[in-house]
């Protein structure tokens, strides 16, 4: 909040911020951050409205109808088989199956098929 929602608004009084000024706002962060960034920042943003509203400070929010840019979803190249046994060949035994269980998942899926894969192989 204090390193763009405030520097944003903060000389301006909440009955003055219109739609338009939202979608500036977020048309301005979309030039320095990730889509994914400017949503979050957006969402927070969102829900001060909304508080305002629900407080009735606000009749309405002007975070209505915003256009968020397009996140990219990017594709994932799997390894081929034959490289993710190699690679499984190449670590120590207990973590061979963390290899061959996180190959292909992507980051974040990865490290969810890790913890499982730890659980499984914690024991040995």
């Amino acid at each position: 909040m204090r390193n763009h929602i405030r520097p944003a608004f903060e000389n301006r009084k909440v009955g003055s911020i219109k739609p338009s000024d939202i979608q500036a706002f977020v048309k301005e962060l979309s030039t320095k951050l990730a889509p994914s960034t400017v949503e979050v920042i957006y969402t927070h943003t969102a829900s001060i409205f909304l508080s305002a509203v629900e407080d009735r400070v606000l009749a309405q929010t002007p975070c209505r109808g915003i256009k968020l840019p397009r996140k990219e979803r990017k594709l994932i190249h799997p390894l081929e088989s034959e490289m993710v046994f190699s690679l499984a060949d190449a670590v120590p035994e207990r973590y061979k199956a963390l290899v061959v269980c996180t190959a292909g998942r992507g980051s974040a899926r990865g490290r969810h098929s890790a913890s499982l894969c730890r659980m499984f192989t914690s024991s040995s």
